[in-house]
């Protein structure tokens, strides 16, 4: 019996972190850079344009929330983030972003760090246009 409760609370908190997490897919729509004070305050900010159908946000925000992704300028990706933001904007090619799994704990829930950051399809985007580009 002890086996079966354990297996079901496992199942639970399992389940719960899998949702408090969000994983979205679309094309950057803003990117916002703050220079901050003399304290350090620097950041660079970012929104997308969320394709629902590609994305999971996470049980603490609804579809209709705008999440707002921070760059974190002391990270050692930080430039390869940074470029692929900039392309995303520039060339409207969609990207996926992961982000924490403990937003939900957070007062926060408008906004999320960065975990993970990624061209979403970019070489077959990018193939078809050159394959369009020729046959013209």
């Amino acid at each position: 019996m002890r086996l079966k409760i354990y297996s079901l609370v496992l199942l639970a908190v399992s389940t719960f972190t899998a949702n408090a997490k969000n994983e979205l897919t679309g094309v950057v729509s803003e990117v916002h850079t703050r220079s901050g004070n003399s304290d350090g305050d620097h950041s660079i900010y970012f929104r997308l344009e969320v394709d629902n159908e590609r994305s999971k946000f996470a049980n603490c925000l609804s579809e209709d929330t705008t999440v707002t992704w921070y760059l974190d300028p002391q990270s050692v990706v930080f430039q390869q983030q940074y470029n692929l933001v900039m392309r995303s904007y520039t060339e409207k090619l969609p990207l996926s972003v992961s982000g924490q799994h403990d937003v939900c704990s957070s007062t926060h829930i408008n906004s999320d760090k960065i975990f993970e950051l990624s061209p979403s399809h970019w070489d077959h985007l990018l193939n078809r246009e050159k394959a369009t580009e020729t046959n013209q």
